[in-house]
């Protein structure tokens, strides 16, 4: 009988109901504190937010600073550091102009140790400077690993570079090299964060512009990473931040346009200079291995983390390379 079936069914989806309800509290309740299912598929874009591998971070920092301030503060002058200070005697634009004439390079750099030099003119106070570009170089690229691979551990990335040798050699001289790390690790970050992550925002896009524009002002070469930048977005399909990307770039050819006749007159002096100078076709063939090579680095660079992580044989050979270098730098440093 129907009449007679109803209320029982009635009283079952009533009592279902009230199940649900009661349920869901006590579902709710049992995640963990802050759980948003919304958001839960982009924490992979936010890595660089762990405050244990940012400690982790901090401490190879501290440890690449105690292995770098010695020899800045008590060893001599090399005699590029004397090119340096050549450079930056005088005003600014007579260091601008000896930047393109003497060092070849452009003027970035020495125009920050210009300012450095206002405050003093000690070897271990403008050895400072280079210390202190290396110690954010590699914050920043212990930032970019966090976004190009998350689930490589802070250590894997932070005790090769903290600990290498040439790396070290590079922050103890009053030479531009630190700052091209600098500005090499932005750059992927910047890339990372403005291009390719899920999280955009226009600030970053114009720090990139902005690390870009610094890049070219701070080394020449550094103008393939631009390239590989592009290539990267054209590889990943990301055809609307590739429009973006490019139009960036115009920017940064126009910003540079003061730049051609300087360097003109410093690749005549070069040539002047140097008794055997490379050819013509060999500067670019070794420009296209450059282009080339490049993109390919930046695309490999997530999956050759994770094949070193997973691959304990590759950890074995990755140590002794590792091992191989540092001694190769020792015996040079002894030499």
């Amino acid at each position: 009988n129907a009449n007679s079936i109803m209320p029982h069914f009635a009283s079952f989806e009533e009592g279902r109901s009230k199940q649900k309800t009661c349920r869901t509290p006590q579902w709710r309740s049992m995640q963990a504190p802050g759980y948003n299912p919304s958001v839960m598929n982009e924490s992979h874009n936010a890595p660089e937010s762990r405050p244990r591998e940012n400690a982790i971070a901090l401490v190879f920092v501290a440890l690449f600073l105690a292995i770098s301030l010695p020899p800045a503060l008590f060893s001599d002058l090399w005699i590029d550091e004397y090119y340096s200070l050549h450079t930056t005697r005088g005003g600014l634009t007579n260091t601008i102009i000896k930047s393109y004439e003497t060092e070849f390079l452009p003027p970035a750099y020495f125009s920050l140790l210009w300012l450095w030099r206002l405050a003093g003119d000690s070897v271990p106070y403008l050895r400072t400077l280079s210390v202190i570009i290396a110690a954010c170089a590699l914050w920043v690229a212990y930032r970019a690993s966090r976004r190009w691979c998350p689930e490589v551990p802070a250590w894997v990335v932070m005790l090769p570079l903290s600990t290498n040798l040439h790396f070290v050699y590079a922050a103890t001289e009053i030479r531009p090299y630190c700052l091209n790390l600098l500005v090499c690790s932005s750059l992927l970050l910047l890339l990372h964060r403005g291009f390719l992550g899920e999280k955009r925002s226009l600030r970053d896009e114009v720090g990139y512009l902005a690390a870009s524009i610094i890049a070219v002002y701070t080394y020449y070469h550094l103008g393939f990473i631009l390239v590989a930048g592009a290539a990267v977005l054209l590889a990943r399909s990301r055809w609307r931040e590739l429009l973006r990307y490019l139009g960036y770039m115009v920017v940064v050819a126009i910003v540079m346009l003061p730049e051609i006749p300087m360097v003109r007159t410093g690749m005549d002096t070069l040539v002047q200079t140097v008794d055997s100078f490379v050819s013509p076709w060999d500067a670019f063939r070794k420009s296209v291995q450059m282009v080339l090579a490049l993109p390919f680095a930046m695309y490999s660079f997530h999956a050759a983390f994770r094949w070193v992580c997973s691959d304990y044989w590759a950890c074995v050979r990755l140590a002794c390379g590792w091992g191989a270098e540092t001694w190769g730098a020792l015996n040079g440093l002894w030499r």
